[in-house]
Parts: structure tokens; sequence; C-alpha cells
């Protein structure tokens, strides 16, 4: 006799099996990490013995619509108190659960997850304390809710502590750790990196200084050439964290050049890649979309630990390679140079990318060591005479 619903095993990555009842129009998980169990448990939605938010939800059956305009009764309630959430606000809190939270609490009961277990994710994310503290205030948001539903007794992430918000500057990388991750060889970059894909993105990162987020916004028809057929990049729009497109941190258009080594990568990659139209993204994901931010952070994480970088008390993430094009190339561009490549709207925030070495420090200031011993002497020579006159008088 046929069954009056469907159990399917996990999907790849997840650990809980799914379920759909009739007039349910998709799959959804129920919580079990065994099929007995999961069987168990759909009987028992059928047979009305409980409902679906019992303490059997899981967090993303329960936050499935959080944060999504129209759909969200935390939006709504804000907005009927004349406290509106800005939607750059929702899409920020949206973000956190997809990018962070959903990828490794998304599957979980509700009821079991613990405090201790989201205070340690928490210190080991790989994001600055400031971005840390708003993706607490989304999982308060989210417990608080659940809470006042009558989901769970008690809301654990009020407890959780804040991070001191003082910001943490990225680190850049050294020239011999540059040369550990690029080897200036697409097959061996590629195997270093993981794929053809990620091997170009972070050569390009690291080769033009743009930011993680426009690189995921690029399409092939940004590339362009000079009428000498020299390439180079137009940097026009940004990926944000909801994985919508939009414009780039201050809003304006730049122009990139692209170095040989950059622009090899990326034609071998096109040939390679599924979506090779102009209009298609670069670094898509599977279905041609914006790729997830943690794909880049994860990768460059397990790549720079694979190759034995040394990381503790240094904050290395795909942003770094940035700073380290800013540190590299301002000797050689100067500032009105490089802030025109890289963006940055100001001297004091090139400053801030800048991670200069002693060594590099002192050859630049060494460059001065002329008139400053020119100067010097003069007064030396100014003090040694006057003494020579008082010791004349005194004899």
């Amino acid at each position: 006799m046929r069954k009056p619903y469907s159990i399917s095993k996990p999907p790849k990555g997840r650990k809980t099996y799914r379920y759909k009842l009739p007039g349910m129009s998709s799959y959804r998980s129920t919580g079990k990490t065994t099929r007995a169990a999961a069987e168990k448990y759909v009987i028992g939605l059928a047979k009305g013995e409980f409902h679906d938010n019992t303490e059997n939800m899981t967090l993303k059956a329960f936050a499935a619509k959080m944060f999504v305009p129209g759909e969200c009764n935390y939006l709504k309630r804000k907005l009927s108190r004349d406290k509106p959430i800005s939607p750059e606000m929702a899409r920020m809190r949206r973000g956190h659960l997809e990018n962070h939270i959903f990828p490794n609490f998304g599957d979980r009961l509700l009821v079991s997850i613990t405090q201790n277990e989201l205070d340690r994710w928490l210190i080991e994310l790989q994001l600055s304390n400031k971005t840390k503290n708003h993706v607490l205030d989304t999982l308060r948001i989210i417990w608080r809710e659940a809470k006042n539903e009558g989901l769970l007794k008690h809301d654990i992430a009020e407890g959780i502590e804040r991070f001191n918000p003082k910001q943490v500057d990225r680190d850049a990388l050294r020239p011999g750790e540059i040369r550990q991750l690029f080897s200036g060889k697409f097959e061996d970059d590629c195997s270093t990196w993981g794929s053809p894909k990620l091997a170009t993105l972070f050569t390009l990162l690291i080769t033009t200084g743009i930011r993680l987020g426009e690189a995921y916004a690029l399409t092939w028809d940004d590339i362009r050439h000079t009428q000498d057929d020299k390439p180079f990049l137009v940097v026009n729009k940004a990926a944000k964290n909801d994985r919508r497109i939009g414009s780039t941190k201050n809003g304006k258009e730049r122009v990139t050049p692209l170095l040989p080594i950059a622009d090899e990568y990326l034609k071998n990659w096109r040939q390679q890649s599924n979506f090779s139209k102009s209009t298609d993204l670069i670094f898509s994901n599977d279905r041609g979309g914006v790729l997830q931010r943690n794909v880049a952070a994860d990768c460059f994480l397990a790549t720079i630990t694979k190759s034995g970088i040394h990381s503790r008390d240094r904050v290395l993430v795909p942003h770094s390679l940035r700073h380290t094009f800013n540190t590299f190339m301002r000797p050689i561009l100067g500032d009105e140079v490089l802030q025109e490549i890289t963006g940055h709207s100001s001297k004091g925030m090139t400053d801030h990318y800048d991670h200069p070495s002693v060594d590099s420090k002192a050859s630049s200031l060494m460059s001065q060591q002329t008139k400053m011993s020119y100067t010097w002497n003069e007064l030396f020579e100014d003090e040694k005479a006057n003494t020579l006159q008082i010791q004349e008088r005194v004899s």
C-alpha cells in the first residue's frame, strides 16, 4: 500500500531526512538524522499528533521567512509600531542567515542548539568583531521570536557576550607567502586553490586590488581593451551579502589595469566555464548566479592553512589580498594613481591599507638621509665653531 507521505534522503552536505505530505509543494526537513526517526516523525504529523511548529521545528524551517519583506512577521510588527527596519538592514540580516547561520545550524532542531555551541561558533567565525556582533544581533532576534511563539523556553542567544568592537585591521601577505600561494602557472595555481575558477579569482584579487564583492559581480563584458589591445577591467557594481548586485562601495565607476598573468588566467577560465557569454558572471555558482560569500572565505582559509602560512595573531581573509596589493603597489604607483585604481576616497584610507615592512620603511626614509645629514652637519659644524671660539676665549 502506498504511503501517504514521501521521505527523502539528506541532500549533499546535510544530515537530516526530508519529508513531503499531500498538498505540500516542496520537501521540508524532519530534523531527524535516521530514516526510522524521520518516518516516526512524519507519521505523527500525518496523524495530527503534533504540528510542525512544536519542539520538532528546525532553525531553517522557523526562520524561512525571517527578514523577507512582506512575509516576515517581525518586520510587519516593527512597521506597525512605527519602528520600520530599513530594506538594507533586512537584506543584511537575511544575508547573515543564508551565508553563515543556515549552513551551520539550519537543519538542527531549535531546541537542540545550545548557548555554548553558538558562542564557540561565533568566536571561530572568520569575520571582524564588528560583523560578529551584527550576526549575534540577528541570532538574538531569531531566538527572541522563537521564544515569543512558545517554541523555546529560554532565549539562549541573549546570554552570549558581545565582542569588543575595536577594529582589527586585516593583514597583508608577505613576499614569501605570496610565492607560496601564487606560482604564475595556471595549472599549478589551480592545484593550489582547488579549481580553475578560484585560482583565477584569487589571482585577480591580488593583482588588481578590487574588492571581493566587486569580483563576484564582474561579467565577461567588463573586460575591455585599449586601442593598442591592453586589457583592463571596468568596475561599476558589487555583490552584496544577500547576493544582490548593487553599486560599488563609493557608488562610482572606475577602471583597473589587468596584468598579463590575470588576463591569461581569465582567458583560460573562460574556455572552461559553463557560463562564458558576455553578460554571464565570471565567477558564478553552478546555476550562473552570484557565489555565496563564504565560498571564497572558506577556500582562502583552507589554502593558507594547507600551505603552512601561520595566521596566528594575524587576520588573513580574502580582503587581505586588497591590502597586499595596496602595500606593494603604493611605492610604485604613488597615492594619486593608487587611489584611482582601488577606489579609495582619501589618502587616509590608502594609509589604512598600507602595511610596509621595517625594511621598506627604512628604504623609503633612507632616500631622505642626505638631506638630513646635510642639515645636521651644518648644525654640528656651527656648534663646533662656537665651541672652538669659547675655548679660545677661555685659554
